[in-house]
């Protein structure tokens, strides 16, 4: 009778990406579902280790400390911020100001932990296309 046994359903988890595997997740995401006149762009603050003299040029050019990874306009207008973060991540104090600030400019700051976060997001402010009607 082993050849009729069939085996438990075990559920494993997925593996855990870091910030970077889901911000890739999420570029790819977003150029496959966003539509003009939606824009989206990616910030590269430079999160993580880098030489001073780079960090330095950033911040003469303007880097700022805080911003989301990922910025989206639409028309209305509204604009979301998303930072991207793995389960276990947290905001930075600079983030979480930046958070504020784009509460008061009427904006919207969002973390995300996954690709199906950033869905939800877009779909809550209307940012997806309609589905195409079935003919």
């Amino acid at each position: 009778m082993l050849g009729n046994r069939v085996a438990p359903a075990v559920k494993y988890p997925e593996p855990e990406m870091s910030e970077a595997q889901l911000q890739v997740a999420v570029a790819r995401y977003l150029d496959a579902v966003l539509r003009p006149p939606v824009l989206w762009t990616s910030i590269d603050a430079g999160a993580g280790k880098m030489r001073p003299r780079t960090a330095n040029q950033r911040k003469r050019r303007g880097v700022k400390k805080g911003w989301p990874d990922i910025l989206i306009m639409a028309p209305g207008p509204s604009v979301m911020g998303l930072e991207l973060k793995t389960s276990k991540g947290t905001l930075l104090p600079e983030q979480i100001a930046m958070e504020q600030a784009f509460f008061n400019c009427k904006a919207w700051f969002v973390t995300c932990r996954s690709v199906n976060d950033v869905e939800r997001a877009l779909a809550f402010l209307k940012m997806l296309p309609k589905p195409l009607e079935a003919a």
